[in-house]
C-alpha cells in the first residue's frame, strides 16, 4: 500500500555554497559518514556538488513522502541514499519503526538543478475494511 509521495528540487549552487561555507559541518548534518566516503571519489566539480544535491532532494522527497517532513520523526541523516552496481538509486531508513516502509526513488540533475521523487510503501499489508 502506498503511504505517500514526496518531490523535491533544489538548486546545486545553492547546496555548493554551503558545503563551501560550511564545509564538513554542513555535510555531517545533512549526510551519513558512508555518503560523505563516496563523495571523497568525486572531482572537485560540478559533479562532486550535483552528488550533494541529489541527496539533498532526495531526503527532503523521502521525508515529504513519510509525512513527517525533516524533524522530530526523521533527520536527514536517518535517510542514506546507496546506489547499486548499476547505479539504481536505493533508501536505507535508520529511524524508529521505519522498518515498515519500502522507498522507491529517482534522482535526476541538470546543470542548475537537482530533482528526486519518493514513494513510499508500507511493507506489511493492512487488514482491508469491508
Amino acid at each position: 500500500m502506498i503511504v505517500g509521495v514526496g518531490c523535491d528540487i533544489v538548486k546545486v549552487t545553492r547546496i555548493q555554497q554551503l558545503i563551501k561555507k560550511f564545509g564538513l559541518k554542513f555535510l555531517r548534518r545533512i549526510c551519513t559518514e558512508s555518503e560523505i566516503e563516496r563523495a571523497q571519489k568525486l572531482a572537485l566539480d560540478k559533479s562532486y556538488y550535483k552528488y550533494f544535491a541529489k541527496r539533498f532532494a532526495a531526503k527532503e522527497a523521502v521525508a515529504k513522502a513519510l509525512g513527517t517532513g525533516i524533524g522530530e520523526f526523521v533527520s536527514f541523516t536517518d535517510i542514506e541514499i546507496q546506489n547499486l552496481q548499476n547505479g539504481r538509486p536505493i533508501v536505507k531508513l535508520s529511524c524508529n519503526n521505519c522498518e515498515a516502509f519500502k522507498v522507491h526513488i529517482s534522482l535526476a540533475d541538470e546543470e542548475e538543478f537537482a530533482v528526486a521523487y519518493a514513494i513510499v510503501e508500507s511493507v506489511n499489508k493492512l487488514p482491508q475494511i469491508i
